[in-house]
């Protein structure tokens, strides 16, 4: 079992010959579990036979505990969720703009870059973050979607997002994938419906469950528990239509009891108070039960006569209703988006209601209760139907097509193609290049190689006619994790004056900054590093390389002063050499005034760092001055106070000495 944190990943190859995949959660959550998280768990149980996973989650929770339980492995990656994709808001377009320009966006590249899975899965259209970034790189992608998209002018829009950064779009239900196949992207669409776990469906322990929890609520065996079941009380899942439902209800019949499931915690707690104002309105408010949120959904249905799903959202699936189904349950539901699939696949479209509709949701619960003795045969003909259409055969054989789909899509190995044989290239040039699928991406820097998972082992040399014919991807740059610590103020504030200091001297003395970098570092295992905009210059080609910072490259390449004072109009922001431990000065070049400009430059260096310290113990010096120079005057103020104080007995103590020692008073 393996688990990582973006914070202190390092390279991660498939130690198999297993494709790779990467499976991104929207949420993970310690309270509670969602339908949608449930889906990626079973799709991950399924990939893990023939591929190697990876279970990315924002954050430690059920899906994680879960996942880890199966030895799928995890890592932890949290970044934003894109709710106005979902909505398809005007907004749209300018919020993943500025998603791209975050920080999180370039972290979630280095995290691909360094699995380097041959194909992703993202859940949810709110986690676009990670489809935006494998599009980039050139990651096949098939993204999950299980929310029914907002309605509008802008829906068009948000639709054309999803399928520019999708391979394959995946729908849990065709009122998902209306917008889709709507805009004529049928060819690339797939269903896949959700399904359960069977695991709950023991018999014996199903009849303990039931008798365990209506003893705990006093619900004796004749009496009907009626219950709806939700992660958490909100207003699309209608719990406040299940109340007024039950309140119609409870007059007739005398023997019914209801049963409300989900975190009151997490909910908005308005939306609670509503609730229970409306339960203490009804005939009977002592027949409601309020349950927390339940993990193991085996303590739950076993326990239900039937199940309501009042949902006044449009539901993408809905899960619950097809685990009330699954256990044997009579089940009536609002034609909410994927609940009307439901129930009409597995013929229970006399039960379905018109959403919001609370009068017929009573009448149609009415007819159910007065035929009581059909209640155990409908459940059980609803268990029959879910397994058939909805059962765990037919989830395998869609998430094996999908796979299999996925699969072909991985360039097959060609032992005769030097790109087949590894990840990092280089050509005659200093730039390193990172092969994802068909693309080539430059590294801009050794902390960027490294944070990929590179080694200088691992670069292969090629010919440059390879790299010069193949698709060249964005530039890869280091990113620090969002989440991660940032440095201490004090040593942010001398890096930047240092490496403004070093700005400015290059402007000025650009050539000599190139020669001596240029010479100042090589690594004893053959590999230099220099400013990667020589290389077009130090290879003898003309090559216009898109990579500005520090490249590996070999050494023995000579570089011409003269060609390399043409590089003056280059960025210079990038320009900076660092020193990394290791490596040794051998880079040879054929410039006669080196000596001096080296000797200038390191003179210029000492004059900085030394101006940089002066300025920092002149600035601690001035804080301790200042400090001082406040106590001080604090202390003073308290002394002249003191004395204010005194004056009326010291003036006192000297008008009795003035009249003890005067020789008139005396006589």
């Amino acid at each position: 079992m393996k688990k990582h944190t973006c914070g202190n990943m390092t390279g991660m190859q498939s130690v198999t010959s297993k494709p790779k995949v990467m499976l991104f959660s929207h949420i993970s959550d310690p309270g509670r579990i969602t339908g949608a998280e449930k889906m990626l768990l079973s799709i991950s149980k399924i990939l893990a036979r023939q591929h190697e996973v990876w279970l990315v989650v924002p954050q430690p929770g059920i899906l994680s505990i879960e996942a880890e339980a199966l030895s799928i492995n995890t890592v932890i990656a949290g970044y934003p969720l894109s709710w106005s994709l979902y909505q398809a808001s005007a907004s749209t377009q300018n919020d993943l703009d500025a998603l791209k320009q975050s920080d999180y966006y370039h972290h979630m590249i280095n995290l691909l870059n360094t699995h380097r899975p041959d194909w992703i899965i993202v859940n949810t259209i709110v986690a676009a973050l990670p489809a935006l970034a494998a599009t980039q790189i050139g990651i096949p992608t098939a993204w999950i979607l299980t929310e029914v998209m907002y309605p509008g002018e802008y829906q068009i829009s948000s639709v054309q997002t999803v399928n520019q950064h999708s391979t394959y779009i995946i729908g849990i239900s065709e009122a998902v994938l209306t917008p889709y196949t709507g805009a004529q992207l049928d060819e690339k669409t797939l269903l896949i419906n959700p399904t359960w776990d069977r695991s709950a469906l023991d018999t014996e322990r199903c009849i303990q469950h039931r008798n365990t929890f209506r003893e705990k609520y006093g619900v004796a065996q004749q009496e009907l528990l009626i219950g709806v079941v939700t992660a958490m009380l909100a207003p699309h899942k209608g719990i406040a239509e299940f109340i007024m439902m039950a309140h119609v209800l409870m007059s007739k019949f005398p023997n019914t009891k209801y049963l409300i499931v989900g975190s009151q915690e997490l909910a908005n707690q308005n939306y609670v108070e509503e609730c229970k104002r409306l339960i203490a309105a009804t005939v009977d408010p002592s027949r409601f039960i309020f349950h927390p949120f339940e993990l193991n959904i085996d303590q739950i249905y076993p326990a239900l006569d039937i199940l309501v799903v009042p949902s006044i959202g449009d539901e993408g699936f809905g899960m619950t209703a097809l685990e009330g189904l699954a256990f044997a349950k009579p089940v009536v539901a609002y034609a909410s988006g994927g609940l009307s699939e439901i129930m009409i696949q597995t013929h229970n479209e006399e039960f379905l209601v018109p959403k919001g509709d609370v009068t017929l949701l009573s009448n149609t619960m009415a007819k159910l209760l007065e035929d009581q003795q059909h209640l155990t045969e409908i459940g059980a003909q609803n268990f029959l139907q879910a397994e058939q259409v909805f059962g765990l055969a037919a989830f395998e054989r869609n998430v094996n097509h999908l796979s299999g789909t996925m699969d072909r899509l991985i360039p097959p190995v060609d032992v005769n193609n030097p790109l087949q044989n590894g990840d990092f290239f280089k050509g005659s040039g200093p730039t390193v290049y990172l092969r994802r699928g068909v693309n080539l991406h430059p590294i801009s820097s050794t902390e960027a190689f490294e944070q990929v998972g590179g080694r200088f082992e691992q670069v292969i040399q090629i010919a440059d006619e390879l790299i010069h014919s193949s698709v060249l991807g964005d530039v890869i740059y280091f990113h620090q994790s969002p989440s991660e610590s940032t440095a201490l103020e004090a040593e942010q504030t001398g890096i930047t004056e240092v490496m403004a200091d070093a700005q400015d001297e290059s402007l000025n003395n650009h050539t000599a900054s190139t020669v001596e970098s240029a010479d100042a570092q090589q690594t004893s295992n053959g590999i230099a590093l220099i400013p990667a905009h020589v290389e077009g210059n130090v290879q003898g080609m003309e090559i216009n390389d898109p990579v500005q910072g520090l490249v590996p490259v070999h050494p023995g390449v000579r570089a011409q002063p003269h060609e390399l004072a043409s590089n003056t109009g280059a960025a210079l922001s990038d320009n900076l050499i660092v020193k990394v431990p290791g490596l040794v000065n051998s880079f040879s070049t054929t410039t006669a005034s080196k000596p001096k400009v080296r000797k200038k430059r390191r003179s210029k260096r000492r004059l900085r760092k030394s101006a940089v310290k002066h300025k920092a113990i002149n600035t601690l010096l001035s804080r301790t001055l200042k400090g001082k120079q406040k106590k001080y005057r604090k202390s003073k103020m308290n002394v002249v106070k003191k004395k204010i104080l005194q004056r009326p007995k010291i003036q006192k103590q000297r008008k009795l000495q003035k009249i003890k020692t005067s020789p008139k008073k005396a006589a």
